[in-house]
């Protein structure tokens, strides 16, 4: 149940004085600073982090057997496509970023998908749209997961693919106990669910939501995922899979092909980086917002954050007026590269940093900003992270964007289709318009922390545009403000939309919320958990390097996630 401001501040008085507020006191003992709710996770032989605690144990699993970062990332990737049904699967889209001790180098995979051949955006505007359709066909693009997967065991596995996706086969074909978070959020979205019969078949095989604890079958999926593994993850691309996928979008009238199926595949891309504070930030380039992510970072920089964070809402303030900025560049200028190159040389400079944070006002909010002046021109997700003896590290995510994205399962297949599309433009003209063959705008945005060209920090989250918002907030409770990386994952967050709205947790101090509100921001107010709006982080971080590497892993309790260590 939502609450006014007023209302929830009597009760953040309260609160207070158990929860662990945003802002810690200079004086605070290093024991307050490193509270959690939940202990990090610590080994010296590897570490992983999933959206499951299910995931997590197969991904270890790898580890323990002998598997690098790699086989143990692909493995959670497998397994989270079974028991985090609505939010990813081998209908969606997967991106990595791995860093490779051997080469000493970070790599990026874009395994994403494009619109098909018969994609027409003009068609669209022409039957009165003026957005990109969220659920039905429109939306679909090619799915990249299992292309994906295949080309990290490829280029830097030690496993074979269909070992690696054995836990993921167990767990579709005996199936797992329904947790109270996967059963909130299926409850939620009953409707859809409702609508279809393959969805009802699947997640209504009673007639009902399945009840905690009650086991979740998913017999067709499993068969898709063996002939995944068997074929070694060309089954979605070419073969009898493939076959049956081009013959749902030929007779419901899809815009994908046997062709365009056939032709994709993942793309190995150089990660794009900016410097913070003696930190070397790494995120991918677009058709990702990895690019907000490294321009927010810029514009903070020059503000004194830890002083700012004694004040009254304005390190906060700082935050939440650097996110419009970025996020104005962003819708601005992410698109396919294939198609718009955005000037990133320009949007993370450090002087186009300092000029567009000479644009916040530190007195007042602003209801709305403009794109930048570069000289040339919801979100359902998982992640999971992986760090292994021999100092590698992953950080995948992968998603169908929406709530079982376009709400259209494959009859036969159990394979929910991405609605990633949604994120096209319709703008005649414009860098992200829908166009066959292109890539979408994705809000997916996996990063790594570097110093002196080695990861010291692994991490992501999910929640849409929410992504860049929460990995700086994490970034500096961990590396500004001394927390560990569970204590920082757990820490209140708020997240900004459109406009002056901006959510806050519980546990921000009344100060704070003064502070912003007189700035102009219209605040609501959470208990923490109470909303998905605000992410899952997870991450990993190096505390030492050796013969066998010290590793913490941090994993967020807000959904279902979980650190593990060895």
């Amino acid at each position: 149940m939502k609450m006014s401001v007023t209302a929830r501040r009597r009760m953040t008085v309260a609160l207070c004085a158990f929860l662990v507020p945003l802002t810690v006191r200079p004086a605070a003992a290093q024991e307050e600073r490193d509270f959690a709710w939940r202990p990090p996770a610590m080994g010296d032989h590897g570490a992983v982090t999933a959206g499951h605690p299910l995931a997590a144990q197969a991904g270890l699993e790898v580890l323990k057997s002998g598997g690098n970062a790699v086989d143990a990332a692909v493995a959670m990737a497998g397994a989270l496509s079974v028991l985090r049904p609505h939010m990813n699967g081998l209908g969606g889209d997967t991106f990595m970023l791995v860093y490779s001790a051997r080469d000493g180098e970070l790599y990026g995979l874009n395994g994403s998908g494009r619109a098909g051949s018969r994609a027409d955006a003009a068609a669209l505007r022409g039957r009165g749209l003026q957005r990109m359709p969220t659920r039905g066909l429109a939306p679909v693009t090619v799915p990249g997961s299992s292309h994906a997967w295949a080309e990290a065991v490829r280029r830097f596995g030690s496993r074979s693919l269909s070992g690696l996706l054995e836990a993921g086969i167990r767990l579709a074909a005996s199936g797992f106990p329904v947790s109270p978070k996967l059963h909130r959020d299926l409850a939620s979205a009953r409707p859809l669910i409702e609508s279809s019969p393959e969805l009802s078949q699947v997640f209504m095989p009673r007639g009902q939501i399945p009840a905690v604890g009650e086991v979740l079958v998913q017999t067709e999926l499993a068969s898709s995922l063996r002939e995944v593994a068997s074929s070694g993850g060309s089954a979605m691309y070419s073969g009898e899979l493939a076959g049956r996928l081009n013959a749902f979008f030929q007779s419901e009238g899809g815009h994908i092909t046997a062709g365009d199926l056939a032709a994709h595949s993942s793309e190995w891309v150089d990660p794009i980086t900016t410097s913070y504070r003696g930190l070397e930030v790494a995120a991918l380039p677009p058709n990702t917002q990895g690019m907000a992510l490294l321009e927010m970072l810029n514009i903070i920089e020059p503000f004194d954050l830890e002083e700012l964070r004694q004040d009254d809402g304005s390190y906060l303030h700082v935050l939440i007026e650097a996110k419009k900025l970025a996020f104005a560049d962003r819708d601005e200028h992410v698109a396919d590269p294939a198609g718009y190159q955005a000037p990133l040389d320009s949007l993370l400079s450090k002087p186009y940093g300092l000029a567009q944070a000479a644009r916040i006002s530190m007195e007042v909010a602003a209801p709305e900003v403009e794109p930048g002046q570069p000289r040339d021109r919801q979100d359902d997700t998982v992640v999971c992270t992986a760090a292994d003896i021999q100092g590698n590290m992953v950080v995948l995510i992968q998603s169908l964007f929406n709530s079982f994205g376009s709400g259209v399962m494959v009859p036969g297949t159990g394979i929910v289709l991405q609605n990633r599309g949604a994120l096209f433009s319709l703008e005649a003209g414009h860098p992200n318009e829908l166009r066959p063959g292109y890539r979408s705008y994705h809000t997916l945005c996996p990063s790594m922390v570097l110093r002196e060209g080695r990861p010291v920090l692994g991490l992501a989250t999910p929640g849409g545009d929410g992504q860049v918002q929460t990995l700086v907030q994490v970034l500096n409770q961990w590396h500004l403000f001394g927390m560990n990386i569970q204590r920082a994952v757990e820490t209140p967050r708020f997240r900004s939309y459109d406009g002056l709205q901006v959510r806050l947790e519980h546990g921000v101090g009344l100060q704070i919320i003064n502070g912003l509100e007189s700035r102009g921001h219209q605040l609501r107010l959470y208990a923490t958990g109470e909303a998905s709006d605000f992410g899952g982080a997870q991450g990993i971080v190096v505390l030492s390097r050796g013969p066998s590497p010290i590793y913490m892993a941090g994993a967020d309790p807000r959904r279902e996630a979980k650190a593990l260590a060895w």
